[in-house]
């Protein structure tokens, strides 16, 4: 699961809020669950989709100034439907 956490920071007289995220990777499968059959792979992909909405939904509900995303988040090129969401 996506790493995220709400931080605030003074600048400029005010609170930056901050929500960041950490290596997403929505184009693969969580290492634990490569053996499983084909047809559940699409569950947990679903799955990782819908934390990463989560994550910016929150953004969006906490008034973040800013969403740091760190590390791998998508490769479009394996999984080209991912383009959308980002």
């Amino acid at each position: 699961m996506p790493h995220r956490n709400r931080r605030e920071a003074m600048i400029m007289g005010g609170p930056l809020r901050i929500l960041q995220m950490g290596n997403l990777q929505l184009h693969r499968l969580p290492r634990p669950f490569l053996d499983l059959p084909e047809p559940h792979h699409a569950a947990f992909v679903h799955a990782r989709e819908q934390s990463a909405l989560r994550g910016f939904d929150a953004a969006i509900e906490q008034e973040a100034d800013l969403v740091l995303i760190t590390g791998r988040l998508a490769d479009v090129e394996d999984e080209p439907r991912l383009a959308w969401m980002l």
